[in-house]
């Protein structure tokens, strides 16, 4: 009896951790990310004194972040009405162009592996999108073809969105302003 009271112990206790650990991987933890709605940001990324969780997310995705002083590169797992992003639905993400050398949007699975669609689009930067004169850019993900600016997702595959910015003119601006970073609104499911 004591013998199997020890291995559930040891089976819960190791699947809490193991599970805690994996979350605060994707999503952070208090103080190695920030957040402004659907976009998350790891502020550390790139840089020699990122915190433990920095370098683990780092690892795990096989990134290589460029110092964060010089780019921010946000994700975006969900929508901005909190529901997870899916290659089977069609979404609008809205915004405004950046104050920036340059700036992209890019569509991964989420795990931020590439899609495989067949070679279409999958990110429009600051010198590819059709941007109106307003400086409002739309961009529309979807599986189907779309007019404009569109990224090709891919049916039954979770998304990840990643907005980076290099150079930016003013980085707290950024960082902070939830209203400066773009909106994801999901328009339909098929």
């Amino acid at each position: 009896a004591f013998l199997l009271r020890f291995f559930v112990f040891a089976a819960v206790s190791l699947s809490l951790g193991l599970g805690t650990a994996w979350r605060a991987l994707d999503r952070g933890v208090y103080g190695s990310t920030r957040a402004a709605g659907p976009w998350v940001l790891w502020p550390k990324e790139g840089n020699a004194d990122a915190d433990p969780y920095t370098q683990a997310r780092i690892s795990r995705l096989g990134l290589l972040p460029v110092n964060s002083s010089n780019n921010l590169v946000y994700t975006a797992l969900q929508d901005s009405s909190g529901g997870a992003l899916n290659g089977g639905c069609t979404y609008d993400v809205r915004g405004l162009s950046f104050a920036a050398l340059w700036w992209g949007v890019a569509l991964y699975d989420a795990n931020g592996g590439t899609l495989q669609n067949n070679g279409r689009r999958t990110s429009l930067n600051s010198s590819t999108i059709v941007m109106p004169a307003d400086g409002k850019f739309l961009i529309r993900v979807a599986p189907d073809v779309q007019p404009g600016n569109w990224l090709a997702s891919v049916r039954a595959v979770p998304l990840a969105l990643r907005l980076t910015i290099l150079r930016p003119l003013n980085t707290d601006a950024i960082i902070n302003a939830e209203d400066d970073l773009p909106t994801i609104r999901r328009l339909g499911c098929s």
